[in-house]
């Protein structure tokens, strides 16, 4: 779902896992995305707030993907 505050309610959740395992080889876009995603940084040296916007097509996709565990808080365990 699209609106006020879901990308960065599902980025804060991506965010607080543990980890996230993608394979370079076989997903290259997303596992550049993931690992090259950085906060933005004001011209004294400090982060921005929020989320930064572009060149994030597959983290989106993620999330989307992900939203019915996103919206009730859940986790996700694979063994």
């Amino acid at each position: 779902m699209k609106g006020g505050g879901s990308r960065d309610h599902g980025y804060k959740w991506l965010e607080d896992l543990r980890e996230i395992i993608i394979d370079p080889k076989r997903c290259p876009d997303a596992w550049r995305e993931f690992t090259s995603y950085e906060f933005e940084i004001d011209l004294n040296g400090n982060y921005k707030s929020g989320y930064p916007d572009g060149n994030d097509h597959t983290m989106d996709a993620t999330r989307y993907a992900l939203e019915s565990l996103i919206r009730k808080g859940g986790f996700i365990k694979w063994t």
